[in-house]
């Protein structure tokens, strides 16, 4: 019986490592579709950062820490979900990964984050720029406008 369910198991494993490879990207079609999800997804952070209560610290850091991170993550999520174009698969995993780095520096220090203090993307914006992805300003929505 427990061999009947490693086999199962193995299976069940095959046929969804078959089933999320997806068929090879291109880049222009990461690079629309991606900056299409960074435009939606930096609208839902500027949303976000606009709810931010004003009256109480603590709660202003909850809002960022719960509303503001998630937006961001969702943002890393669905460009991640893009895939890569053939070879191209390091260069935006580690791009996603620092992105994914600085959103964890806004929820461990979301004060900071809100008064300007912080800066989580540093060179972010223009390696997102030079991939073609020049809408995924990240740290545009965190600079300090007044």
């Amino acid at each position: 019986m427990r061999g009947a369910r490693l086999v199962l198991v193995g299976l069940v494993a095959l046929a969804i490592a078959g089933c999320t490879k997806a068929a090879s990207v291109e880049k222009p079609e990461v690079v629309a579709i991606g900056n299409d999800i960074c435009r939606s997804g930096l609208a839902e952070v500027d949303e976000q950062l606009e709810a931010v209560p004003k009256e109480d610290q603590a709660d202003a850091e909850r809002h960022i820490r719960r509303e503001v991170v998630a937006a961001y993550r969702n943002m890393m999520n669905e460009l991640r979900g893009l895939g890569a174009p053939d070879g191209e698969g390091d260069y935006l995993e580690a791009l996603y990964a620092d992105a994914e780095s600085g959103v964890a520096l806004v929820e461990d220090q979301p004060s900071e984050a809100l008064d300007g203090q912080l800066q989580p993307f540093p060179g972010l914006d223009q390696r997102f720029d030079n991939y073609g992805l020049s809408h995924c300003d990240l740290g545009s929505s965190l600079t300090p406008t007044g």
